[in-house]
């Protein structure tokens, strides 16, 4: 998959991410009660990101109003907005609009306080993955909905893919990186 280049933003490792990732998915297991593999991202968004934060909001709007996109996030206005489309396809479970949703959740903690992170900005020249604002919330998007221990126990991509409820192409992106950041490690 061929991601379009984000903003150049402040370099954040894999590790830093991951962090902020699983401090986040604790906050929202103990809002909403439970601990599950299969995160609940709708919930995080409608419920626990107001909980958390005040200042927050979300909007659904009509398909058209985005173009390409399937949502946007405006981290210094606490705003995600999403296609009506990429709602309902979370609603039903699609793991391509959960893992879009959970990308969006990573654009408002990651970029909250970057004056250069603007939509109205084209991106700026060339620039590293971990200085790239769309690598960082698709990182932190992969270790939200699918945690770094907990795949590295799945026996396969199809495995994460059923556990996490995510797309099959996000699963075997996630399990090649974990299975080649454990072969790093050794």
């Amino acid at each position: 998959m061929i991601r379009k280049q984000g903003h150049k933003v402040p370099p954040l490792s894999t590790a830093k991410i991951r962090g902020i990732a699983n401090k986040l998915r604790c906050i929202f297991d103990t809002l909403s009660d439970r601990s599950q593999l299969k995160f609940d991202v709708l919930a995080a968004i409608e419920f626990h990101l107001p909980t958390i934060n005040s200042d927050y909001s979300y909007v659904i709007v009509e398909d058209q109003s985005l173009g390409d996109d399937h949502a946007q996030t405006f981290p210094d206005k606490n705003l995600i907005k999403i296609k009506q489309s990429t709602y309902d396809g979370a609603l039903r479970g699609s793991g391509r609009d959960r893992f879009t949703l959970a990308h969006e959740i990573g654009h408002l903690f990651l970029h909250k306080n970057i004056s250069s992170f603007a939509r109205s900005s084209s991106p700026s020249t060339k620039h590293k993955a971990f200085e790239d604002s769309e690598w960082q919330a698709d990182c932190f998007a992969a270790e939200l909905l699918m945690p770094f221990d907990d795949v590295r126990r799945c026996t396969s991509a199809l495995e994460v893919q059923f556990k996490f409820g995510v797309s099959l192409q996000a699963a075997e992106v996630r399990w090649n990186k974990v299975r080649s950041e454990i072969e790093e490690n050794k």
